[in-house]
């Protein structure tokens, strides 16, 4: 996947979810490549680049590079898939900008590759929440938003509720 060179001026005029100012991403991804994700990391990309809905160039300029980090590691990152996620539905919402020209290619390609890549890692097994990331990403892929949006926002406790007013279905002891 060709990524936008971080040297690249237009970085400057990307601006976050939050308030829509310009915001440094260019920082965030070298902290990325040379730090990985924390939970600091991911309280930062939450506050600035995804505010109720809002989202910036820098949110959507993010997204590739997750992706690109994410091929390279051996967990899931539970969180980095909800964000793309997230950020790809609040899209076309709130008025939020464009994606950019010289992104679009890269951010599409991410976004049909963060379901390949989960699939493959969630063999090895992982937790619900991971699962719902995946699922989601791949409805996303598909073109099936409504089941991408209701993947991230429905749990297990919903699901069951929801199931047993549908059918009466009682899980098992293996589910």
């Amino acid at each position: 996947m060709e990524l936008l060179p971080l040297d690249d001026p237009r970085w400057a005029a990307y601006r976050r979810g939050y308030n829509r100012v310009p915001f440094d991403v260019v920082s965030l991804i070298r902290r990325l490549q040379q730090e990985g994700t924390s939970d600091k990391f991911w309280e930062l990309v939450w506050d600035e680049l995804h505010h109720q809905g809002d989202v910036g160039e820098a949110s959507y300029a993010l997204v590739p590079y997750l992706v690109e980090y994410q091929s390279r590691q051996r967990d899931l990152d539970e969180q980095l898939f909800h964000y793309c996620v997230v950020i790809d539905l609040a899209h076309p919402e709130n008025n939020n900008p464009p994606i950019p020209p010289e992104l679009e290619i890269s951010y599409a390609k991410a976004l049909r590759k963060l379901p390949v890549i989960g699939a493959d890692l969630l063999r090895r097994g992982c937790g619900e929440a991971v699962v719902m990331g995946v699922a989601a990403a791949t409805a996303l892929a598909a073109g099936h938003r409504v089941l991408a949006r209701a993947y991230l926002d429905f749990g297990r406790s919903d699901a069951l509720e929801y199931l047993r007013s549908l059918n009466g279905y009682e899980p098992g002891p293996d589910d």
